[in-house]
């Protein structure tokens, strides 16, 4: 083994190390949030946003400056500046 195969093996155990704390900090946050009634929604273009996970079906609420609507299956749906309820998924 030369040093410098030994320097990458060092590289990618150091970031495996680090991708497993990150996701260990990521499910904490997201149970700390269970806790408090909330769970992580993700809206199609990638961003996030935290929301009470209690909300009945067919309800329209105002949160946190936006407006969900769950529907009669329990989807959640965000309403967009152009009038479009776009529908936001919990983070796996």
């Amino acid at each position: 083994m030369s040093w410098a195969s030994s320097g990458n093996a060092a590289t990618q155990r150091g970031q495996a190390q680090q991708a497993h704390g990150d996701g260990y900090f990521r499910n904490q946050q997201e149970a700390g949030r269970g806790l408090m009634g909330q769970s992580t929604y993700v809206a199609p273009n990638g961003a996030t946003v935290a929301l009470p996970h209690g909300w009945q079906p067919n309800t329209t609420q105002v949160y946190q400056g936006n407006t969900y609507h769950v529907d009669a299956s329990g989807q959640y749906h965000v309403l967009t500046g152009n009038g479009w309820w776009v529908p936001v998924t919990p983070q796996r």
